[in-house]
């Protein structure tokens, strides 16, 4: 709104200059502007205050409903049923997964997920048609915003560390957070570590057989 306020601003000067100077260099009239004149100029830009205000009211409704429009095409999406037929089991395999486990509050990888992350680098260094679907997890404690910021952490953790350190092209690695909606282990673990606090990663071998 300011910077669209300022361009409004320029506009109306941009308008109003070659008046003024048209005015002050006529020699047919007095130096100074007459009443008319001053009227006159109010007028146009009282014009072009309605218009950037109309054109503002319009650019944020256009913004306010951008959320509403991409949950409705989601859904249509979904219900469709193209999702499913996008991603059966006729079109993908998957050929190879890791769980990755994280302390509390924390998204730093350690020594054995690193190994792990290793290993499906060379995997994916042997099949180059697969790609790597990363999914961040949290346990059920802490807030719903938090969790689906730290499971995002996770995942990214994951990505950046095969791009970092193996150069995978980055269309190869699809990132999801799910924050705590997946616990897929029970949080009574004892002196055990809570295992919902978890990255996963699912090796996908892109097939052939779509289009047929």
């Amino acid at each position: 709104m300011y910077y669209r306020r300022k361009i409004g601003i320029l506009l109306i000067l941009a308008f109003i200059l070659p008046i003024i100077i048209g005015c002050g260099c006529s020699a047919t009239r007095p130096s100074n502007i007459n009443q008319n004149e001053i009227e006159y100029l109010r007028q146009k830009v009282s014009e072009l205050e309605r218009k950037l205000e109309t054109q503002d009211s319009r650019f944020d409704q256009v913004l306010g409903s951008v959320p509403d429009s991409i949950s409705r095409w989601k859904d249509q999406y979904r219900q469709s049923g193209l999702m499913e037929q996008t991603f059966s089991s006729s079109y993908y395999e998957k050929i190879d997964s890791a769980e990755l486990y994280f302390g509390v509050d924390q998204y730093k990888l350690g020594d054995i997920e690193r190994n792990e992350l290793d290993r499906i680098a060379q995997h994916m260094a042997e099949a180059p048609a697969s790609i790597l679907s990363i999914e961040g997890h949290t346990d059920g404690s802490g807030a719903d915003f938090y969790n689906q910021q730290l499971s995002e952490n996770r995942a990214e953790a994951v990505k950046q560390y095969l791009i970092t350190k193996y150069d995978i092209p980055i269309h190869r690695l699809q990132t999801a957070a799910m924050g705590s909606s997946e616990q897929k282990y029970s949080s009574d673990t004892g002196n055990k570590p809570n295992r919902n606090r978890r990255a996963e990663a699912h090796l996908i071998l892109l097939s052939s057989s779509h289009g047929k």
